[in-house]
């Protein structure tokens, strides 16, 4: 099951934030509860996931890093650092990544403003 949104201080929610993306020298308030990326994932193909890629690579970047993401499974290169987002909604860069190399299953809540976006019906 996917992480609860969080809300940040724009009143954006927080979308993909999963244990094997936070750096190991930084602990948040409820660490122990933010889930972990390898229980989201899947073999199987996720619904709409081009779709879903397509759209949270096009969306606004909020701020970029110099710094390079890097898979946390397999330590290839997946861009620069930084988040992404929409009216709603606040994501890392890395999180399409993820979405569409390993099926990361997202909030139900938020797939669903994703394709109402696209224009496409459950």
């Amino acid at each position: 099951m996917a992480h609860d949104d969080m809300t940040i201080s724009d009143d954006r929610k927080l979308v993909g934030l999963y244990r094997e993306l936070i750096p190991a020298d930084i602990r948040l308030p409820g660490y122990e509860s933010i889930p972990l990326l390898v229980d989201n994932i899947s073999d199987e193909p996720i619904t709409h996931k081009d779709e879903i890629v397509s759209y949270l690579n096009g969306c606004e970047c909020n701020f970029a890093s110099s710094a390079i993401s890097r898979d946390v499974f397999t330590g290839e290169a997946i861009g620069p650092g930084g988040s992404r987002y929409d009216e709603e909604y606040e994501w890392g860069n890395c999180l399409a990544h993820y979405v569409d190399k390993y099926n990361l299953k997202l909030p139900d809540e938020f797939v669903s403003h994703i394709l109402q976006k696209r224009g496409i019906g459950e």
